[in-house]
């Protein structure tokens, strides 16, 4: 139905910020880079040495700001391109990803649909982004965990990178730098950052340009 699995020499992108993480990741991510084409976008390239680099600009850290990088990436070299968080590198150093040829893949896949709206709501964050789907006229859909996330070359590419870049200041509005929230996790995320919500921005532009969404499987080479 979706072609055959194939194994892909890809690109692959991640996204680093702040002396912490550089200090921590840009030795294993260099080491990466001589076997793969990984192209990081920092706000310190002088950190890395045969990594390829795109300049982090942006004076606040936005964790959205993955969605448009790899969007565009997708766009510029016309394949298949494959996001990992920079703290996930263990998840995507050799491993073997069998791809079909037209699905989006996700580290993990949350079933939002199998859940009424008053169930979604009891989630801080959650909630928020149901606000944001009816505001917009979007129904509820599954949500793609942004850890790991791979996107295939198609001819909606443009059309679903200008709809990422539009809904990025919705999503950075209400996923805001030093929001105060009940959930563990936002609040530690809300003390780094904006935009922590993007995986809501994905999932549905992913749905409403009928884009299948699969778990990620490492295939076995025989």
């Amino acid at each position: 139905m979706f072609g055959f699995y194939k194994l892909y020499i890809m690109v692959y992108c991640t996204l680093v910020y702040g002396e912490e993480l550089h200090d921590l990741h840009s030795k294993e991510l260099d080491k990466f880079s001589e076997t793969h084409d990984l192209i990081v976008l920092t706000n310190l390239p002088q950190y890395f040495l045969n990594a390829e680099t795109i300049l982090y600009e942006r004076n606040e850290f936005s964790y959205y700001e993955k969605l448009p990088f790899l969007f565009s990436l997708v766009k510029e070299h016309k394949n298949r391109v494959v996001y990992f968080d920079v703290d996930s590198i263990d998840l995507v150093k050799d491993k073997n990803f069998g791809f079909d040829n037209k699905s989006a893949y996700s580290y993990k896949i949350f079933k939002n649909t199998d859940y009424t709206d008053t169930q979604l709501r009891t989630d801080d964050g959650l909630n928020i982004l149901c606000d944001i789907y009816s505001e917009l006229g979007y129904e509820m859909c599954d949500y793609l965990h942004e850890r790991i996330i791979s996107i295939p070359y198609s001819q909606k590419i443009d059309k679903m990178f200008k709809e990422i870049v539009k809904l990025q200041p919705v999503f950075e509005e209400n996923y805001s730098k030093g929001k105060k929230w009940k959930s563990y996790d936002f609040k530690r995320y809300s003390k780094i950052g904006c935009g922590y919500g993007e995986g809501g921005a994905l999932s549905i532009i992913l749905k409403n340009n009928n884009i299948n969404i699969l778990p990620l499987i490492e295939k076995n080479l025989i």
